[in-house]
Parts: structure tokens; C-alpha cells; sequence
């Protein structure tokens, strides 16, 4: 492109390429994707405050147990209870040699 014959199609085009994101954190989250866990979590001090029916919003959400920190979701398999998900505090884990 010529630099003389051209400027107000470079201004232009300079104008366009500046309004290109460059960071993630620039982009518009428009399909709402999980930028960090958190954002799943809804906290409540224990297990025995959890709803007995959450919202259809919370059905889709983490369930954290403050008091210990053991993390449930709601309705697996169409049933209407909590299920924990992870390791629980109270989970206890056998060890072994895994040679023998």
C-alpha cells in the first residue's frame, strides 16, 4: 500500500486493529463460560442450611458446607437429595504399597 496515496485508509485501519482485543479479560463473556470455580460455589454455613428444593438457578451450582468445606450438588440421577462430590473431611482413605 502506497503510504502517500493512502493515509486516511491506514488511519482506518490502525482505528480497527487497536479495537482488537488483545486479553481474555477484554472479551465479553457473552456464552457466560465459567471463568473460575467460585462462581459455581453457593455457600451456606453448613449442611443442614441447604434448601430442601433448591431454585433451578442453585440446581446447576456447587452446594459448599463452610463448616467443614465439603462441596455437594443437587439432583444427580433425577433424585431430589444432595450428593457430595470431591473428598468429604470425614472420607476415609486406605493407603497401600501399590507394588504388592
Amino acid at each position: 500500500m502506497d503510504v502517500q496515496s493512502h493515509p486516511h485508509i491506514r488511519n482506518v485501519l490502525s482505528e480497527i486493529i487497536n479495537l482488537i482485543p488483545t486479553k481474555i479479560s477484554e472479551l465479553d463473556n457473552d456464552e457466560k463460560y465459567i471463568k473460575n470455580i467460585h462462581e459455581m460455589l453457593v455457600e451456606y454455613d453448613s449442611y443442614y442450611h441447604f434448601p430442601n428444593i433448591p431454585t433451578e438457578k442453585e440446581k446447576k451450582m456447587i452446594f459448599l458446607d463452610k463448616s467443614t468445606g465439603d462441596m455437594y450438588v443437587f439432583g444427580l440421577n433425577n433424585s431430589l437429595t444432595y450428593t457430595s462430590i470431591g473428598f468429604s473431611n470425614q472420607d476415609l482413605i486406605d493407603g497401600g504399597d501399590s507394588t504388592s
